[in-house]
């Protein structure tokens, strides 16, 4: 699927031959974010274990012309919710990881993979707004809803989808 004249939109699950690209991802991931080595969101191990969960994909972005070489991703994963979320909800796909690299932003990619994701009754994510103010202000802009606060400045956002809106 072509989203403009020079990215492609990919999908990457547990079913698809996964190490190379998931590589690539996470050392994009690594990039983006300076990941200490020892954190959950450097390891390769990590990675493969939330993605092999039924339901867990990855999309993401790269050049037409350099296909292996990703700019933008989006982790996604089921999570179940207790206490359940503010309209009731239990379950989610929760967004766990998503980057762009700073020559690419503000460029559209984000929201174009998280409609690359479909119909999906309730989105989750949890950012620090402190930490990574640029990514508050883009969720707050597209109608996200605050449901909880976490340690450490965390904070639990969702996007629910009602039929017929």
């Amino acid at each position: 699927m072509t989203t403009d004249d020079s990215l492609i939109l990919h999908r990457c699950t547990a079913d698809d031959k996964l190490s190379t690209t998931l590589e690539k991802i996470l050392r994009l991931s690594n990039s983006i974010f300076g990941t200490e080595p020892q954190s959950k969101y450097a390891s390769f191990d990590e990675w493969k274990r939330r993605l092999s969960a039924p339901g867990s994909v990855v999309v993401y972005l790269a050049p037409q012309t350099s296909p292996a070489l990703p700019v933008a991703f989006l982790f996604t994963h089921p999570r179940h919710h207790s206490p359940p979320l503010a309209h009731g909800e239990t379950d989610s796909l929760h967004i766990w990881l998503a980057g762009v690299t700073p020559e690419k932003r503000k460029e559209g990619c984000l929201a174009t993979m998280v409609a690359a994701l479909g119909f999906i009754p309730v989105l989750t994510v949890c950012t620090t707004p402190d930490v990574y103010p640029d990514m508050w202000r883009w969720l707050m802009g597209r109608g996200w809803s605050v449901e909880r606060e976490l340690s450490g400045g965390k904070v639990m956002l969702s996007k629910t989808h009602q039929m017929g809106r």
